[in-house]
């Protein structure tokens, strides 16, 4: 069965938040039905028109348009894929739900709240909340040269190295990236990925 998709670079108005998520996985260019169920088990659980909860559908999708060094633990099949989560945000609570019932990279998903630096250093993805903004600075110095996907949804964390940075634009989640970041850590992003991000650090 074959399905043609039309993106319009209009702004739709969207009520609901499975809407929404299917909207923005289309842009990134990851719309299948696969990754819309999946965006809709989320939605079910997220409170309805909560971008945190569409920015978690998100998340999700990055490690998929990433290549990790054949050293990182994303290359052993028995270690769960990790993601830590710092500081407070409501992100977390939403990505914990999907991590009980979907897998990454075929990986179970483990998600875990960082309260001590050294936690960092077991994550495959690290999400970086706003809250943190005082100490990125130490943070990304904490995961230097380590394979380890950093994400955040601060104005212009990308270019303090963050190497993903979610953003709303109308009525879209889109995101700028920094290649030159994720170089340094082992990293690299897909050509798909980096040809849908809004703004590039090379």
């Amino acid at each position: 069965m074959c399905y043609n998709v039309t993106v319009t670079t209009e702004y739709i108005p969207m009520k609901n938040l499975e809407f929404r998520i299917i909207i923005s996985l289309i842009i990134f260019t990851l719309f299948s039905l696969k990754n819309a169920v999946k965006a809709d088990n989320i939605s079910r659980q997220a409170e309805t028109d909560n971008p945190d909860g569409l920015k978690a559908a998100i998340i999700v999708k990055f490690p998929e348009f990433i290549k990790w060094p054949s050293h990182s633990t994303v290359s052993d099949p028995h270690s769960p894929f990790v993601i830590g989560v710092l500081g407070d945000t409501p992100i977390f609570s939403v990505l914990g739900r999907y991590a009980k019932h979907n897998k990454i990279r075929s990986k179970e998903v483990k998600v875990i709240a960082i309260s001590d630096y050294s936690q960092i250093k077991t994550c495959n993805l690290l999400f970086i909340a706003a809250c943190s903004r005082k100490k990125l600075r130490e943070i990304l110095q904490e995961i230097d040269h380590m394979p380890i996907l950093t994400i955040s949804d601060t104005k212009n964390y990308e270019k303090r190295g963050v190497m993903i940075n979610l953003f709303i634009l109308g009525e879209y989640v889109r995101f700028n990236v920094n290649c030159e970041a994720a170089k340094k850590c082992g990293l690299m992003m897909t050509a798909k990925m980096v040809r849908w991000a809004k703004n590039i650090i090379k």
